[in-house]
């Protein structure tokens, strides 16, 4: 949708709601939580930090290298195709780590009740 942006408000817009794409960076260090425990999780959390630190330094490089074969729209076209294609693989790739023993009641409701919970203990309160 930025690709098509008819106005720069509406570019800002859509980058806003793009910016809540980084979900990933979240899910990846749930995976690991879930998944390995002790010096594993440490090993595994290193290896995430270095690829989004590489990811990180890599991105505008590789963003100036397709401004040389395409213009800005393009570039979010070309985003917008990788965003279809990774969502697609974990979809359909990824299955859930969370043991089902260990999850809870989810939605509205149980969510709004936690967060309830949470206020009323008094040690959140509690400012050193």
């Amino acid at each position: 949708m930025c690709a098509y942006s008819p106005s720069i408000l509406a570019l800002v817009i859509l980058r806003f709601i793009q910016g809540f794409s980084g979900a990933g960076v979240v899910l990846s260090r749930a995976i690991v939580r879930d998944l390995y425990s002790g010096f594993e999780v440490t090993k595994f959390m290193a290896i995430l930090t270095l690829i989004n630190g590489i990811i990180t330094i890599m991105a505008p490089v590789a963003g100036g290298q397709l401004l040389k074969i395409t213009d800005w729209r393009g570039i979010f076209f070309i985003l917008g195709i990788l965003g279809v294609i990774i969502c697609t693989s974990v979809m359909f790739g990824i299955k859930e780590s969370f043991q089902a023993d260990k999850r809870t009641e989810s939605g509205l409701k149980n969510t709004v009740s936690n967060f309830g919970n949470l206020f009323k203990d008094k040690s959140l309160w509690d400012i050193p």
